[in-house]
């Protein structure tokens, strides 16, 4: 293993420094801001992700003011730096494409370390004389596009595409079965038609969860078997296999062994067995708050692939506003037997006055392609980003910049900002804006959007208009969007969602239709 550069041990030295001066303050917990990018069916899409505090299994209290009342409750299904897909957790509540939530995270790991040591906070624990149960939420939606592309040759030509995907999704938990276990299922079974025919297969059913569960009360032990996502470890994918946890709040330790699914489309493959161990951390609850995971991974593939090795630690500190994460992923290069910083992330938001704090990322991916058979590390993209974001009970502002470079290429920059104003006394309406502007060399493109939007009851209405624009030395592309959304409550936990798109620009004409329609029980 080489010795650390010294831009590495900057970065370590630079870590734990701030989590040292982190541990004197205290006030408030900040609410988390977040712009409803997308619904489909029961899912919802936010702009926001693990650089704000949301990570994967966590639950998240929602409220639509950032000092108002809760509405509800999400819990996240999968997140990424800058975007999380997450479900409602008990009664839906409206919710429309580009509105602006604020959100509160409960505790990593809540839906598996606390179902050990607070076996109360889940709702599927087995008990002792319970009947068993069913929960959960089941969608069916369409989705309808059409794409017009032209281009100039010899002559002009034309190419028209349309697409419809009718899809039904299904997320649900029967808990209370025979032995004390819950069946958890997360699945969505779809068509995708396709003129001319470019997608094969048409149909498909692709298995996120199908997992059983059980939490033994006698010793804190947390025990899964299926398809399932580790909830311990960010770094362990999705496996078909065997997971156990011994230990609940504070120090905990456990593996899991099986098998890595096709990532084309979620079937079962035994070519990827694979192993990992880890140790977990989460001590407090209140205003001091402080998780971490360690893992170490190994992959023996039964085709011509080589092994792959690596490990994986994370780490979240929460006092108070102060919020500080880190992740950091090494990989074993077998062609130099060296370890080599695959993935790094540092993400911090310091509260400088009430309502006023500043937000700051710093990361690292270099990937390791395990599907070659050699030159395993890919090129290195670094990047850095900061900002000020400041809330008010009526509305938010926030301004970011950042750079990134790719490893032997030319340095790109990102100027964004964004602002909303909520409940405004005339009308009550809620607006929203957003822009973007990104350059690098020659090229630079900008991105705009705003909207509004007003709740008549619990039916939510909104409007919106995005543009486009992309310039380099010899090129220019301009396009505009306009779309309308509208969900409406059809009984108590009915709820139907019908959004519009319209696309114009220079080279591209697109129109694109979806229907939702889902339901809790």
């Amino acid at each position: 293993m080489r010795p650390p550069r010294a831009a590495d041990r900057v970065i370590v030295g630079a870590w734990v420094l701030a989590l040292g001066l982190a541990l004197p303050l205290t006030a408030q917990q900040t609410r988390i801001t977040a712009v409803v990018d997308y619904l489909a069916g029961a899912s919802i899409y936010l702009a926001a992700g693990t650089d704000q505090g949301i990570v994967p299994n966590d639950t998240l209290t929602v409220f639509t003011a950032p000092e108002g009342e809760a509405v509800g409750r999400f819990v996240v299904l999968s997140a990424t730096a800058t975007r999380a897909v997450v479900e409602f957790l008990g009664a839906p509540f409206p919710v429309t494409r580009g509105a602006t939530l604020y959100l509160q995270p409960g505790s990593i790991r809540r839906g598996a370390a606390a179902a050990v040591s607070a076996a109360a906070e889940r709702p599927d624990r087995p008990a002792r004389g319970r009947s068993p149960s069913l929960h959960g939420r089941l969608s069916l939606e369409a989705n309808a596009f059409e794409s017009t592309t032209e281009w100039q040759s010899n002559e002009l030509e034309s190419v028209t595409r349309r697409f419809a995907t009718p899809a039904l999704g299904l997320r649900a938990v029967a808990a209370d079965l025979p032995g004390g276990f819950s069946l958890n299922t997360n699945l969505r079974a779809l068509y995708r038609y396709s003129d001319p025919e470019i997608i094969s297969p048409a149909g498909a059913v692709q298995v996120y969860q199908a997992s059983l569960t059980r939490t033994f009360t006698g010793v804190p032990l947390y025990l899964e078997l299926g398809r399932f996502t580790n909830p311990y470890s960010r770094f362990s994918g999705t496996w078909d296999g065997v997971l156990m946890h011994l230990g609940g709040r504070g120090l905990g330790v456990g593996f899991a062994a099986g098998f890595e699914p096709e990532r084309g489309n979620q079937g079962v493959a035994t070519t990827l067995p694979k192993v990992a161990g880890f140790v977990t951390y989460d001590v407090g609850d209140g205003p001091v708050r402080y998780a971490t995971d360690i893992s170490v991974h190994h992959v023996r593939p039964s085709d011509d692939r080589p092994d792959h090795t690596y490990a994986g630690w994370s780490q979240y500190l929460r006092v108070s506003r102060l919020r500080l994460g880190s992740d950091i992923q090494v990989d074993r290069n077998l062609e130099t037997d060296e370890w080599v910083v695959t993935r790094f992330n540092a993400t911090a938001s310091l509260p400088i006055l009430p309502g006023l704090e500043v937000r700051g990322r710093v990361s690292r991916f270099q990937p390791y392609r395990f599907w070659q058979l050699s030159d395993f590390i890919g090129i290195r993209r670094d990047q850095g980003t900061v900002g000020l974001h400041f809330w008010r009970p009526g509305g938010s502002v926030s301004v970011d910049m950042g750079a990134a470079w790719l490893e032997g290429g030319a340095r790109s920059y990102t100027y964004s900002g964004a602002f909303s104003l909520l409940r405004t006394p005339m009308f009550g309406l809620d607006w929203s804006a957003s822009a973007s502007y990104w350059s690098q060399g020659t090229y630079s493109a900008l991105y705009g959007t705003g909207g509004i939007g007003r709740a008549f009851g619990r039916t939510l209405t909104r409007a919106s208009y995005q543009l486009y624009r992309a310039t380099d030395a010899d090129f220019r592309s301009v396009s505009h969007t306009g779309e309308l959304a509208l969900s409406i409550p059809l009984a108590r936990s009915v709820y139907a969602t019908l959004q519009g798109r319209v696309q114009r620009g220079d080279n591209l004409q697109t129109n694109g239709l979806f229907a939702g329609l889902w339901t809790s029980f």
